[in-house]
């Protein structure tokens, strides 16, 4: 599990130190809902206000989710998804 206080101490960008999949403590829920205004927000999903960049012409957000009580990193993900853009099947 990947802590709030082992990313403060690895010196480190959010990403590389997160990597998508990664379990994380709920002190990264409490971050990412808390460093500024959400993107998007409900109680299983908090996706950090800023774009990280822009894919298919779309902004994407470091996105946290829940399953059950555990939290994860879900990569960089458009608004409300919680695929990154380039792991979704093509149309």
């Amino acid at each position: 599990m990947k802590t709030l206080t082992g990313w403060r101490e690895s010196g480190k960008q959010l990403t590389p130190y997160l990597n998508t999949g990664d379990e994380v403590e709920e002190a990264f829920a409490d971050w990412a809902l808390n460093i500024m205004t959400p993107a998007y927000w409900r109680p299983d999903l908090i996706q950090i206000g800023e774009p990280h960049s822009h894919v298919d012409g779309r902004a994407t957000f470091a996105t946290f989710h829940r399953q059950g009580r555990t939290w994860y990193f879900a990569g960089h993900c458009h608004w409300g998804k919680i695929a990154e853009p380039h792991l979704l099947p093509s149309a």
